[in-house]
């Protein structure tokens, strides 16, 4: 701080810090999520506004609050927007400081994670230098700052130009797999596992909440609500989900407990319990799953619907499940998971198992569409594009495990 300034001080001038101010928007962002943070899942990453705060901090004298928070860009802010959308003012910044009057400033950040201290340092005018051990974290750091910084509109257009040929591709590839559902497009298929009751042997689905989905009611009372939910109907020795709706106070007049709380379950048909052990050892061993209940949009419209398994869809899942055994799917990782990181561990041994045999299918073609896609743009438009490509790539296939796969839950 004292080479930085080319003063002595013993510590940093805060008087001023508008801490509650940061802290405001520091907890809007968080919930809005910043672009930055979409394009791949990293853990504790610090908020935009609070990187901003930090180096502005560092590089400030002492500043009126008002200063502070022009530079912020939080006197900018309106209603539904966030911070994170301003630049710094450069010409205001470079008045109020020294530091970018002989030269353009570097900071280094070696244990930089999702980027953020080096993202806002290059929206101030600093040259960066930015690493981490984490390869993830590498990936990140690439392509949100490494990559843009240097290539710019070029970079935006070129990548663009990928995911469009990569959409193209996946839908002749795997079109088949997710057909077409009338006026409505299916953006969720939900599944449930399967245990046998120790007690009467019915096949039980372990569903901890049965709710769909709930909202303040349409009438404007605010003591109603508007729900959506699943009903189990016990038929024979199997049984079949109703999709019901309801306008209800607290509690819907059909809507029943779950069949699983905490990794102990409980019969559908008897009640009986079924142990955690069971129920590891039934997933394990079989890893059987039954279809519940599919979740559509209408073509450019607003709001979900939800529709039980067609014939069509359940035809293709029977038809993959055959399909899996003679496919060559060398793309995907058969390598045990550790058992301490990853909680699917204690019911799935191999990452392979996350997913199912249609998603299993769909991220085989994915990868192997990934793989060529990037090594016809390094052909195409030369070092280092087969390299870049690849990058951005690699978090379509991230992006798509996130919400694709059986750790994937419905919240």
């Amino acid at each position: 701080m004292q080479a930085l300034r080319g003063k002595e001080k013993d510590t940093p001038q805060i008087d001023n810090f508008p801490t509650s101010e940061i802290s405001f928007e520091a907890i809007k962002e968080k919930k809005g999520c910043a672009g930055i943070f979409e394009m791949h899942f990293f853990w504790g990453r610090k908020p935009l506004i609070a990187s901003r705060a930090a180096i502005l901090q560092a590089i400030l004298d002492n500043p009126d609050k008002k200063l502070f928070l022009e530079l912020l860009g939080l006197n900018k802010v309106k209603p539904g927007d966030r911070a994170y959308n301003f630049y710094p003012d450069s010409t205001l910044l470079k008045k109020h400081t020294f530091i970018f009057d002989k030269r353009r400033p570097h900071l280094l950040d070696p244990f930089a994670g999702g980027g953020s201290i080096p993202f806002e340092a290059l929206r101030m005018g600093f040259d960066v230098t930015a690493g981490d051990y984490n390869p993830i974290a590498w990936l990140i750091l690439n392509t949100t700052l490494k990559y843009p910084s240097e290539h710019q509109h070029l970079l935006y257009d070129r990548i663009t130009q990928v995911y469009s040929d990569l959409i193209d591709r996946m839908s002749v590839l795997t079109s088949h797999l997710y057909p077409e559902f009338g006026d409505f497009l299916i953006s969720t298929y939900m599944y449930a596992w399967i245990a046998s009751c120790p007690h009467c042997n019915f096949n039980t689905p372990l569903v901890n909440n049965w709710m769909l989905k709930k909202k303040p009611s349409k009438n404007g009372d605010k003591n109603r609500f508007d729900w959506k939910y699943m009903v189990p109907t016990i038929i024979d020795d199997g049984f079949q989900i109703e999709i019901v709706s309801e306008n209800a106070l607290k509690t819907p007049t059909r809507l029943q407990p779950g069949t699983v709380v905490r990794g102990k379950g409980w019969c559908l048909r008897c009640d009986g319990e079924i142990s955690n052990s069971i129920i590891v050892d039934e997933i394990k061993q079989k890893k059987n799953e039954i279809p519940l209940v599919m979740v559509s949009i209408k073509r450019n419209k607003k709001g979900k619907d939800y529709h039980q398994f067609d014939k069509v869809n359940l035809d293709i899942l029977r038809s993959a499940k055959r399909q899996i055994t003679k496919l060559s799917l060398n793309y995907l990782p058969t390598a045990l998971m550790p058992t301490k990181i990853v909680p699917a561990r204690k019911y799935l041994e191999t990452w392979d198992e996350l997913l199912n045999s249609r998603q299993k299918i769909f991220f085989q073609n994915l990868i192997g569409a990934c793989i060529s896609l990037a090594k016809e743009k390094e052909k195409l438009w030369g070092d280092p594009w087969g390299k870049i490509s690849s990058s951005y790539l690699a978090l379509i296939i991230g992006k798509s495990i996130d919400f694709n796969s059986r750790c994937t839950s419905w919240a």
